[in-house]
């Protein structure tokens, strides 16, 4: 008789279940996301989809549009449904979420996702020599919210505790010469962040050296090489000067460690070099200087075809303002008269020639070694 029971049981089931009438009820699409994310970020996004009482059914199918034009995804049961994804720009996406349950019945849901564009970390500063602390100038922007927090590294271990910094605009001593990768980390009030690495370069001090090759020559001559030694740095450019005046840059000579040239004009020549390292000060090198005479029995005749200026080498032919040596001639052609406004100039024989004349102004004066000869 249990027996009986049992199997009239079984029957009434069976028989309930296939005459069911129910229409299965649709199936809910509901998920959840991390939005707002940053820029980079990964969005999460986590199914919350159901079938409802009095569903006989189960979600088979979900299909995410992610509303960035990237491909839809599908997941099939019974993969995990949650997907993840990264939006290659900042901006607002409808995201839609289609499910599809075992009876072929399919609801959608969409949301709005927030990708919030990054700050973005820049900073300037100046190189600089040994011993010298370096400013780092915060430029820093962001166009979400503001920067709340900055966070230095400046690549120098040595520096021990001082090697970081929280402040906007730092300053760090490094702890000897060389380059070093400076980064600064700006974080915003929504949490966004970015990094910018840079690098620094310190260097060691300036030394000018010296200039070897000091030599007395003949005009025509040239100067013979002079060697540029004991120097710390790059080499700027070389420079001359005449007759103790002002240096002035010779053209083509930058990185060169040695130099000769046939000068102008006889007289009294100085050349030396600029050194400079890396961004510290400018030295010069020790001069070396070329005494350059009048060839022996060589008058140096006055044309005054620029000034009446005794010390404009141009004034003279052959070139230059006569040095102690050198025997003088002064025509009445010249258009302008030579006149003396510095102390200590020489010459050795001077010759003007009848109507020409020879000014000193007051308070100066020029030394004749031999003749003064009127004609």
């Amino acid at each position: 008789m249990k027996r009986i029971f049992c199997c009239f049981f079984w029957l009434l089931v069976a028989v309930t279940g296939f005459c069911q009438t129910d229409v299965p009820a649709l199936p809910q699409a509901m998920f959840s996301s991390s939005s707002p994310d940053c820029l980079g970020q990964m969005t999460i996004f986590a199914d919350h989809s159901t079938n409802t009482y009095p569903s006989y059914g189960y979600i088979t199918t979900w299909i995410w549009d992610t509303g960035d034009g990237t491909p839809i995804d599908t997941i099939e049961f019974p993969a995990c449904p949650d997907i993840c994804h990264t939006y290659a720009e900042a901006g607002t996406y409808l995201v839609t979420e289609t499910v599809i349950d075992n009876y072929g019945n399919s609801a959608s849901h969409s949301e709005t996702v927030v990708i919030l564009d990054n700050p973005v970390a820049f900073f300037q500063f100046a190189n600089a020599c040994e011993n010298q602390e370096v400013l780092f100038t915060d430029l820093s922007i962001t166009s979400n919210g503001t920067i709340t927090t900055w966070a230095w590294n400046f690549g120098d271990p040595a520096s021990g505790l001082l090697n970081t910094s929280a402040l906007q605009n730092p300053s760090h001593l490094f702890s000897t010469i060389g380059s070093y990768q400076v980064t600064s980390t700006v974080t915003n009030n929504n949490g966004c962040n970015h990094d910018t690495t840079l690098t620094v370069v310190i260097s060691q001090m300036t030394v000018g050296g010296s200039v070897s090759g000091s030599d007395t020559i003949t005009l025509g001559e040239t100067t013979g090489t002079m060697v540029l030694s004991g120097y710390t740095g790059n080499v700027n450019t070389w420079q001359r000067r005449y007759n103790g005046g002002s240096y002035l840059d010779i053209s083509g000579t930058q990185g060169l460690t040695s130099y000769s040239e046939t000068p102008e004009y006889s007289g009294f020549w100085d050349y030396r070099a600029v050194i400079q390292s890396g961004m510290c000060s400018l030295q010069y090198a020790t001069p070396a200087t070329i005494i350059v005479n009048t060839p022996a029995g060589l008058y140096k005749t006055w044309t005054g075809t620029i000034s009446e200026d005794w010390n404009e080498p141009g004034n003279w032919t052959p070139g230059g303002v006569p040095a102690s040596k050198d025997n003088i001639v002064i025509p009445v052609s010249a258009p302008h008269m030579p006149r003396i406004m510095t102390n200590g100039l020489s010459c050795d024989d001077v010759i003007v020639h009848h109507g020409a004349t020879l000014n000193i102004e007051p308070g100066y004066t020029l030394t004749i070694t031999g003749e003064f000869i009127l004609e």
